[in-house]
């Protein structure tokens, strides 16, 4: 019972201790929201992704923390986080990714194509 008792109080004092971290993922050339951007603070497990307008809310004990921010097609990006500021407005720049050539063939008759088709089944 003492142990529970104990536990609750933690917890208690840990949710009391917590500081929220409030802001904004956006593209950096358009400014326009990044929605679904992951996001790990470095020193901890804690993580969480940004809404469909790009925002997002993180609990942290301490009063600075560094995140990694990254989404599919922007470069990823390491940001400190202050307890001294209300609303964070982090950019990430896009980035493209270049994929080689696939050439697609197929035979010229078609109905050699299909007698192989039927030797296989």
């Amino acid at each position: 019972m003492r142990l529970t008792i104990l536990t609750i109080i933690a917890l208690l004092s840990t949710c009391i201790n917590a500081i929220d971290y409030k802001g904004i993922i956006v593209d950096d050339l358009t400014k326009q929201p990044i929605a679904y951007s992951s996001i790990l603070a470095l020193e901890s497990s804690l993580g969480t992704i940004t809404n469909e307008e790009g925002e997002f809310t993180m609990q942290s004990n301490s009063e600075q923390i560094r995140v990694i921010c990254s989404s599919l097609g922007f470069v990823a990006d390491t940001f400190e986080l202050n307890s001294a500021s209300t609303y964070h407005h982090l950019s990430l720049k896009a980035t493209t990714i270049d994929l080689n050539t696939v050439d697609i063939t197929t035979e010229t008759y078609p109905r050699s194509l299909i007698l192989k088709a039927i030797e296989k089944i």
